[in-house]
Order: structure tokens, then sequence, then C-alpha cells
């Protein structure tokens, strides 16, 4: 948005709304229904040309209820100037990498990691075994592991994490990792689930979520009174969000022994009474999982 923006402003330094739409009508924005990013940029285009812009209060000033607020953090963002979790950097830091199934269903029948444990400055490989899952997830999702012991489930899944001195000996370590697959039936498509003959994914979970219906008015009634009804499926192409930063996180143990993860999220857990019964419905299973995640770390 903000390069777009930028390129309009050099072309029509004073564009107005309409132009302004219809230029960044090519961006998609499911964060803000692009209001706010249209009064942003022809407040940048005022101030661009040494106007002052209408109605932006002053720091002295009393913001009430409707008064535009600027965000503390703006300058630094558009500047380059904001660090993000992927500059974030220690000394003596690891690099993690993550070797990821190839294929959407498939038994793991064998990791060999070995070749890539002996790599020179390669400090750990974890898989399953070093961190064992939990019974029950506080989002109520079916997964309940972070890296599978018995099968991949989808294309992609997170099989084995490497942490080495740099990113090119994990990335190296993840090449020669060794895993025996024993490929299975898959379900990449909507419809090869909702036939229901596709593989159990999870044990006792049904592939398909149970439908939720909103209701508002007559259906058939409107069916009936339609001139033309029309039925189809539509497909689109996947779609990247297109984050201001790439996923990455830091993970350090503190100087009191706990441990600190920095990462992009809106929140790591569920807050409140919900996560405080979770956590002691299944304290001892969190214990194992947090010790085996300290020892992972160091």
């Amino acid at each position: 948005m903000i390069i777009r923006a930028e390129a309009l402003l050099r072309s029509k330094p004073s564009p107005d709304r309409e132009t302004l739409v219809k230029s960044l009508s090519r961006n998609m924005c499911r964060c803000t229904g692009y209001m706010k990013i249209f009064d942003a940029v022809l407040c940048a285009a005022e101030l661009k040309q040494g106007r002052a812009r209408r109605n932006w209060p002053g720091r002295d000033n009393d913001r009430g209820v409707g008064t535009s607020v600027p965000r503390l953090d703006s300058p630094d963002t558009v500047d380059g100037a904001a660090r993000y979790a992927a500059d974030l950097k220690m000394d003596g830091m690891l690099h993690a990498k993550i070797l990821r199934s190839p294929h959407h269903h498939a038994r793991i029948l064998s990791i060999d990691t070995s070749e890539a444990r002996t790599l020179p400055g390669v400090a750990a490989g974890v898989t399953a075994e070093d961190i064992p899952g939990t019974p029950v997830n506080s989002n109520c999702q079916p997964q309940t592991w972070l890296f599978p012991a018995d099968r991949a489930r989808f294309l992609g899944e997170a099989i084995v994490a490497v942490a080495a001195e740099t990113v090119e000996v994990a990335a190296e370590a993840v090449d020669r990792i060794k895993v025996d697959w024993e490929v299975l039936p898959g379900m990449p498509d909507l419809e090869d689930v909702l036939d229901g003959d596709g593989p159990e994914l999870y044990p006792g979970m049904p592939n398909v979520s149970p439908p939720t219906e909103f209701h508002d008015g007559d259906i058939a009634k409107g069916f009936a009174e339609a001139d033309v009804i029309v039925e189809d499926t539509y497909r689109t192409a996947r779609r990247e969000h297109a984050a201001m930063e790439p996923e990455a996180a830091l993970a350090y143990v503190d100087d009191t022994g706990t441990l600190i993860v920095k990462s992009p999220l809106y929140h790591p857990f569920v807050q409140g009474q919900e996560s405080e019964e979770w956590i002691s419905r299944n304290q001892t299973e969190f214990d194992a999982w947090i010790a085996a995640a300290k020892a992972a770390v160091n």
C-alpha cells in the first residue's frame, strides 16, 4: 500500500479521492476497509505539498472521540526504523530451520538425523521424541503436538527442527535429514473431504467440522420470486496475506530461568480464566512440555 501510494503521489501530487481509490484498488486489505488508508494518503499528499493538514491535532490538543490520532509507531514503520521479529539478534544466538513434509498425507516410518547432528555448527535437532504432545490444546484444535510422531497430515507440516550457528549450516543440516515415508491417500481438495470416503486424519475427530448456519429472511420465498438463480462452484488461487514482516521468533531463557519468546502474534495463548482452567487440568503435561522446550533451547 505504501509503495503504491508513493508511486501515485509522484505522478499525481494532489490526487482526488476517486483517483486514489482507483489506484489502490489493486491491493487487497482485509484489516481496515481502506478508509483510514485513503485518509492517510490524502494527508501525505497535503504534507508533501507543504500544506497544513486539515483537522490534524497537535500533541497538546485534547483527543476526544472522533479525533484523528496519529499512531506512535507510524513514523518508524514508514521510514524503516521499526524493528520486526526477524531483526532481533542476540550474541551467540542459534538459527533454526524446519524440515517440512513434502506429502499431503504420509506415515513416518523413520527419521534419521544422525548425519545432520554431526555437521559442524549444528547444536540440536528436535523431533517429536524431544517435545511430546499434550492431550488437548487450549484452542480446541485436534492437533496435539508440535511435531507429529506417526504421520504428516498436510503438505508442509513441520517434522524436524534444526538449530545451528548460522542459517546456512541449519539449511544444510535440514537437507541431510533422511525420512522414510509411506505415502497415504490424501485429501488436497475440498471435495475429497466432503464425500466422506477419505482417511481419518485425527483419531476420534471428524474431517469436517459441524456446520453452523445463519438465516435471515425466507430463503425459499426469495428463490421462488427470483428472476434468475445461479448455482456453480467457484475457485480462486491460493493467496498470501502479505504481512509486513516474515514469520519469525526469538527465544531465550533469561536470568531468572524464564523462557522468553518474542514473536509477531496477536496473542500467544488464550487469556483469562479459560486459560488458567486448561493449565490446571493439564498441569503435568504442561510442565513436561515447558521442561522439554527449555531443554531444547539450552
